[in-house]
């Protein structure tokens, strides 16, 4: 068995455990450089908030940015590759979000959500009304970390409290400010993302090319996407479960309705995966994830 962020390694594993110093250094290079992309800024928010606690927010985005770092580059090289990972499916996702889930609007947090909130990313989507959905979206490439951001999902809602986003601007509405959703996490089997980013990192090298543009078709039908929709379906089902034993409080309708409807768009989704490439993908994603969620309660 195949645990979900690489918590175990078999004998031959070998070069699917981890990418050539070659190709980490182009997603290095390209994570580097895209690391404000999509982000909104704090200036456009003076509408919502006084321009001290806008500065304020910032100083400690920027404070909380420099520990993390400084906290990254004195990690052992495995943990300082698996936040390479990370960060690096952050921007795929960013960019692959309509390939991976058709209906599904991907966009990204402020340095301050991220942060000081656990929120790198942001799913939106249309229930049957037409109405905007939201859930925040952490991406991690650890084991440990999953485990440990699913205790504090899992315990925060027993006790009917949600992520909120401070610094958000809808991409299908005029939502803007602050944002109340149900965080989720998305991570991937560690083999599978070495399969993932070889593609991608190649893709990098030549988008603009005939061979860019068939490696992108490549990564948009490339079993992360299976991975990625079972994890979220799970997660989903995880929470709606805990919700049911809980005293409504503000916002509680709302983030149920957002997760029965991401569930249902995520299960049409998953209808149209062969029926052997689900399997596969279920036999990694389902299990690991159902082992960390066990874990984390």
């Amino acid at each position: 068995m195949v645990k979900l962020f690489g918590a175990e390694k078999s004998a031959d594993a070998g070069s699917n455990r981890t990418l050539s110093e070659t190709r980490q250094a182009t997603l290095k290079s390209y994570v580097s450089a895209t690391e404000f992309k999509g982000r909104p800024s704090f200036a456009t928010f003076n509408d919502c908030y006084d321009n001290e606690e806008i500065k304020n927010d910032l100083e400690k985005a920027k404070e909380l940015r420099t520990k993390f770092t400084t906290q990254e580059t004195k990690q052992p090289p495995e943990a300082q590759e698996a936040n390479l990972y990370a960060k690096a499916l952050e921007v795929a996702i960013l960019e692959l979000g309509n390939e991976w889930l058709p209906g599904v609007t991907v966009s990204r947090s402020s340095f301050y959500d991220d942060y000081a909130r656990g929120l790198d990313l942001f799913l939106e989507f249309k229930d049957e009304a037409g109405v905007v959905q939201r859930v925040g979206i952490d991406v991690t490439s650890s084991e440990r970390e999953a485990v440990s951001k699913l205790l504090d999902i899992y315990t925060q809602l027993k006790q009917g409290l949600f992520a909120a986003a401070k610094y958000f601007r809808s991409k299908l509405d005029d939502t803007k400010g602050t944002a109340v959703m149900q965080r989720l996490i998305i991570g991937a089997d560690r083999t599978t993302m070495i399969t993932f980013f070889k593609l991608y990192s190649e893709y990098l090298q030549k988008i603009s090319t005939d061979t860019g543009i068939a490696l992108k078709k490549q990564m948009g039908e490339h079993g992360i996407k299976n991975e990625i929709i079972l994890q979220l379906q799970i997660e989903i089902e995880r929470c709606l479960d805990i919700m049911t034993d809980i005293s409504e409080t503000h916002g509680t309708e709302t983030v149920r309705h957002a997760l029965q409807t991401l569930k249902e768009k995520l299960s049409h989704e998953k209808n149209k995966v062969s029926s052997q490439a689900a399997s596969l993908a279920g036999d990694r994603v389902s299990n690991a994830v159902l082992e960390t969620s066990t874990a984390a309660l």
